[in-house]
């Protein structure tokens, strides 16, 4: 017996910003389905993971890494990442310096994203390298201008949830997570009054365009620990 998934999901950013809960791609995989549970049961060890490197509709490829006990490894065994260096990294200047932020800081992100495959065993240390990714976009792709006009609470509830889930606000400051889109900026222009507020969009959007080279995109997919995996080799 053998069941089969693809697992490519859509790439989502990721923004914490705000307290908002962090968006994941990719979903808990139910291989599984029409297979009653005793033969699945009984035929657990045969059941086989075909892993495809289709780039689906979002035009990157993954990078497959492995969360099993301690350390995540790549299907290609090309990077291996055990959790304990990267256990301080939360809170650095930098986001260097380590085996795992330093690959990051190599991923071709215009083409390439990090896809976690992992195992119950593996949990914590995916918690561990998911929180590095999230917190290093996090702190080198925000960016910020002066504004001095406020919005009202109405004006904020009606901005769409995408935009403000990466948009905040501070002393006469405005911040945004990521690039910017032509449609968020639009958005954003019509919610203030003032020319002086608008040009500020402006400028924000300009600023968010150079974030696109250092953002890192991912994905997860939970599997059970017997399961096998294997690359597609077309």
């Amino acid at each position: 017996m053998r069941a089969a998934r693809r697992l490519v999901s859509p790439s989502i950013s990721l923004f914490p910003f705000l307290s908002v809960l962090v968006c994941m791609i990719g979903a808990i995989i139910l291989i599984a389905l029409g297979i009653a549970p005793a033969s699945l049961q009984s035929a657990k060890q045969r059941i086989r993971i075909k892993v495809e490197r289709s780039t689906g509709s979002h035009n990157k490829a993954p990078i497959f890494l492995e969360c099993r006990g301690d350390s995540a490894v790549s299907m290609d065994r090309r990077y291996a990442f055990a959790r304990e260096p990267e256990e301080n990294v939360i809170g650095e200047a930098e986001w260097s310096g380590t085996p795992f932020t330093d690959f990051l800081n190599s991923l071709a992100t215009d083409s390439e994203y990090v896809l976690f495959i992992v195992r119950p065993e593996g949990l914590t240390t995916f918690w561990r390298l998911r929180a590095i990714v999230v917190k290093r976009d996090e702190a080198k792709c925000t960016r910020t201008v002066v504004v001095q006009e406020t919005l009202a609470n109405r004006t904020w509830e009606a901005l769409p949830r995408s935009l403000r889930a990466r948009l905040g606000f501070g002393e006469h400051q405005m911040q945004f997570v990521g690039a910017m889109s032509s449609q968020d900026r639009d958005a954003l222009r019509q919610a203030f009054a003032t020319p002086e507020a608008q040009a500020a969009v402006d400028r924000l959007y300009e600023k968010s365009d150079s974030v696109k080279a250092q953002w890192v995109d991912y994905g997860s997919e939970l599997i059970p620990s017997d399961w096998q995996l294997a690359e597609d080799e077309r």
